[in-house]
């Protein structure tokens, strides 16, 4: 047996059993949120056969000794379960029994593959390097306790943004982190007593994400990241350099290791507050749009099905009589729809969501989804409201074009497109007009492997 190995600490690889173990404590049930969530061994990291040899427990020892011969490794997807951190103390204090590992493994094992997916799909969507599976015997351990530290570490809500504070010695970083889909990040790196005085530099988004992440995911030794150089001094000393935006800055080893593990620290906390957006704004498996905050991109459609999709939209306005489908209101230059409640509707509701059309080289064109909103709002409530009716969410959206919507526009195109005689010898023809023929033909294609179902599948 094949096992997936990959250290408990990825980020990554918490939030995709988040989602696979339905947002909840496997053990006792309770909510969890992606911040909340711990992963928990199994079968402990200092549990094995060696150390049970002397015990009265066969039925554990037989188990072990199963283990051992299948090579079964402990930190690996296989041995992981998602947890409260109550659970997590208790069974560090109460181990589970035989019976109770068994279970457990099982439940890892065939939970696996989907967890893996999910995570791989997590990395290409976040834009960062593919995480390197590294063993902990590889990774440089924390060098430094909390007592150590001079600002200790926050992270909390003030109510407008997520403010992130965490220093060492050398070294701290006190950042925004976003809570809504249209926030950006910001920090401040703040280095003690360099060169006689104190130093601060400010950075953005692009520039945290792309440059002082860099190494984050697969946890690189702080001397192995791109920001990190090495140099040498005339009588072949070794020191190392800062290489950040605009600046370069001589350091000393411990402000190296110090800013890589606040870093690593902001980057865990970046990512669990953007799939917090994203769990919320149904986004979880779609890539956001030049990273734009809110813009993902949900589907290609193919130029000339596209074409009918507009003219669908054109028919059926949003301040036409209250009858299904009458929800469109379609931008002046053909780019644009807003998707949003009929002028003749009941609904407490104003716009659903909007899609915007990007077109691409051979002949498709891009579906952009965008979040709508509740009413005309300050811009401190838009996460909160949204999608009205708390379901126009990205994968909402996606799935009713895919699974209703478009079956509507290929009903239509059929009665118009297709002559009595092609009707009735439709198969010779090969032109059926359903969601399934236009996924296979090409004229719909998904960029969520999850949310086309099986029959829409080519």
């Amino acid at each position: 047996m094949s096992y997936h190995e990959i250290l408990k600490e990825n980020v990554f690889i918490r939030t995709a059993m988040w989602e696979v173990y339905e947002k909840k404590c496997v053990y006792c049930g309770c909510a969890l949120i992606p911040k909340n969530a711990e992963v928990d061994h199994i079968l402990p990291d200092n549990l094995s056969l060696e150390k049970v040899k002397n015990s009265n427990d066969e039925d554990l020892k037989r188990y072990l000794k199963e283990l051992e011969d299948k090579k079964f490794v402990k930190n690996s997807i296989e041995n992981y379960m998602l947890c409260c951190s109550n659970c997590n103390k208790r069974k560090t204090n109460i181990p589970f029994k035989t019976s109770n590992l068994r279970f457990f493994h099982e439940l890892a094992s065939r939970k696996a593959e989907k967890i893996w997916e999910k995570y791989e799909k997590k990395l290409q969507i976040s834009g960062v390097e593919k995480s390197v599976i590294l063993q902990p015997s590889n990774i440089e351990p924390n060098k430094y306790n909390e007592e150590d530290l001079k600002i200790e570490y926050e992270c909390f809500n003030n109510g407008d943004r997520m403010v992130f504070h965490y220093g060492l010695g050398e070294v701290r970083i006190d950042a925004y982190l976003p809570i809504r889909y249209n926030d950006k990040m910001c920090c401040m790196v703040y280095f003690r007593s360099l060169y006689q005085t104190d130093i601060d530099i400010g950075f953005d988004e692009e520039d945290i994400v792309a440059i002082l992440f860099e190494g984050c995911s697969s946890r690189k030794n702080a001397y192995e990241r791109s920001w990190c150089r090495v140099r040498k001094t005339l009588e072949d000393e070794k020191f190392y350099v800062m290489s950040l935006p605009n600046v370069m800055i001589k350091a000393s080893t411990d402000m190296v290791k110090q800013f890589a593990q606040i870093i690593d620290r902001l980057f865990d906390d970046y990512i669990v507050q953007k799939e917090i957006i994203r769990a919320e704004l149904g986004a979880e498996n779609f890539q956001e749009y030049k990273e734009k905050g809110g813009y993902y991109k949900i589907l290609e459609l193919e130029l000339n099905f596209f074409a009918e999709f507009l003219k669908f939209m054109k028919k059926h306005p949003y301040d036409g009589e209250d009858k299904p489908y009458n929800i469109f209101q379609v931008y002046s230059d053909n780019d644009m729809v807003a998707l949003r409640r009929n002028v003749d509707s009941n609904e407490d509701a104003e716009i659903y969501a909007y899609l915007k059309f990007i077109p691409k080289m051979e002949g498709y064109i891009d579906v952009i989804w965008q979040p709508g909103m509740y009413r005309p709002i300050g811009e401190s409530e838009r996460m909160k409201y949204f999608d009205n009716r708390k379901k126009w969410t990205a994968q909402y959206v996606h799935d009713w074009l895919v699974g209703e919507l478009f079956a509507v526009i290929l009903s239509e195109m059929k009665q118009e497109k297709v002559s009595l005689l092609q009707f009735i010898f439709s198969n010779r023809y090969g032109v059926k007009y359903t969601v399934s023929d236009a996924v296979r033909r090409g004229w719909i294609k998904s960029y969520s492997d999850e949310g086309m179902e099986n029959n829409y599948k080519p």
